[in-house]
């Protein structure tokens, strides 16, 4: 497995490219509900994560809890893992 992330307990090795940000952990099941083959994958403090796929595309979503610090942190930990794109 690869190194995972200190915040977001996620690695490279998912192999994602899209991820969906929401604020709010519980907004993230409203997400799965858009999603196929749902997977849960982490929660650490506001950082909760799941995976699946949308009209065939892989993606994750991730909350991103409260203000700009801890979106942030998200974002750079996003990039570290191979992130190339977020909404």
């Amino acid at each position: 497995m690869g190194t995972l992330e200190a915040h977001i307990r996620l690695s490279d090795e998912l192999g994602l490219r899209y991820a969906l940000l929401a604020g709010d952990p519980a907004r993230i099941g409203r997400v799965a509900q858009h999603l196929e083959n749902v997977r849960e994958l982490a929660y650490n403090r506001e950082y909760r994560s799941l995976c699946g796929t949308y009209r065939g595309i892989p993606v994750l979503a991730l909350s991103t809890g409260i203000g700009g610090a801890s979106m942030g942190i998200a974002v750079e930990e996003l990039a570290h893992i191979g992130i190339q794109a977020a909404i």
